[in-house]
């Protein structure tokens, strides 16, 4: 007779674990994107300006 009290609260906070668990890595993923992006975002601009400056192609493209 206990075991119908105690089974459906496990269930439910075994669900709501999950979902707190599930939001807490998704929250880790997208700082973790966010974090990568600030940091290497500007590198990659720098890199592709250099190398737009660098090709003959696009110089005479411009000119």
């Amino acid at each position: 007779m206990i075991y119908a009290y105690i089974i459906p609260m496990l269930v439910l906070a075994a669900f709501f674990l999950t979902i707190f668990f599930l939001f807490n890595l998704i929250a880790k993923i997208i700082l973790f994107s966010f974090l990568l992006i600030i940091m290497f975002l500007p590198f990659f601009v720098i890199y592709k300006e250099d190398v737009r400056d660098k090709d003959p192609v696009t110089q005479k493209e411009s000119k």
